[in-house]
């Protein structure tokens, strides 16, 4: 607008209470988090006016993103194809591309606009990742697959793997099975997270609560 631009950020953070608690982040030493202390993590949405000139930039919008007001969530991404790239409407009737991005905006107006991340629950209190959630940033719309209710198992962050195609994406998860002490990598579909996974590979020992990846193709080491 005005010859500005517009950026929208999408994040996790805490709501202000759970920042001034004083207990923040507090217990994650020792065997176990201790969550009645810990502030639960939420989805935000934040829009800010950047100037033409970009000497000055304005809030228009800081809240939690809809459909996530009372998710109790963390670590979010995207598909590694819309990071941090213009995001025009799928219904945009033109597009001006990046030159930097090979033709990407037109992979933007394809793609959905989803998010996924860890899911621990809808009840705003804290506690351990379950599953994982999908949301559409544009309309709202969610789906998510938990472990069953008490069965020890915890999910770890997600990574995101597009499919060979274009369209679409795979999940990769680590989940923690208390009661057998081991861990499995969950593959599940982007399309339809809330049928659970795909397909589970169980290591021999149990990893790290905590453990971050990334997803190398094939031909890409370095």
């Amino acid at each position: 607008p005005g010859g500005g631009s517009r950026l929208t950020i999408y994040s996790a953070g805490w709501k202000k209470e759970g920042l001034e608690s004083g207990t923040f982040l507090g217990d994650w030493g020792g065997d176990f988090p201790d969550f009645k202390v810990i502030a639960p993590t939420y989805y935000w949405k934040t829009v800010i006016d950047v100037a033409a000139n970009k000497s000055s930039a304005a809030l228009l919008e800081h809240d939690l993103v809809p459909g996530l007001e009372h998710c109790c969530m963390d670590h979010p991404h995207v598909d590694p194809r819309l990071e941090a790239r213009r995001m025009p409407s799928a219904a945009a009737d033109n597009v001006v591309e990046d030159p930097r991005d090979g033709g990407q905006a037109t992979v933007d107006c394809i793609l959905p606009h989803y998010a996924y991340m860890s899911y621990c629950n809808d009840d705003d209190i804290s506690g351990p990742p379950i599953g994982w959630l999908r949301v559409n940033v544009d309309t709202g719309e969610r789906e998510h697959w938990a472990a069953p209710w008490r069965s020890g198992q915890f999910a770890e962050e997600v990574v995101i793997v597009p499919k060979e195609g274009g369209m679409g994406s795979w999940l990769l998860g680590m989940m923690s099975d208390a009661r057998r002490k081991q861990s499995c990598l969950c593959i599940l579909d982007g399309e339809s997270i809330a049928e659970g996974p795909v397909a589970k590979v169980w290591l021999h020992d149990q990893m790290p609560h905590g453990l971050h990846g990334c997803f190398v193709p094939p031909g890409k080491h370095s």
